[in-house]
């Protein structure tokens, strides 16, 4: 079963690994990230690991929610 939305919190080590393994093994449609360091935003989404940087309020939306 493939879910529509992914969401992680916290976009380093942890949770760039589980969104990265969402992507490779195409578990889901979309994945979307928030972190509170924009560094580990920007490097998240120029690597593809997440398809978009998002707010927390809008993370309340997703199908499952990592907390990293």
């Amino acid at each position: 079963m493939k879910l529509q939305s992914v969401g992680t919190v916290g976009l380093g080590l942890m949770g760039g690994s589980f969104a990265k393994a969402i992507k490779k093994n195409d578990l889901a449609f979309k994945v979307y990230g928030y972190d509170h360091n924009n560094t580990h935003q920007e490097e998240a989404l120029s690597i593809g690991f997440v398809d978009k940087i998002v707010s927390i309020d809008e993370l309340k939306q997703v199908d499952l929610l990592i907390l990293s």
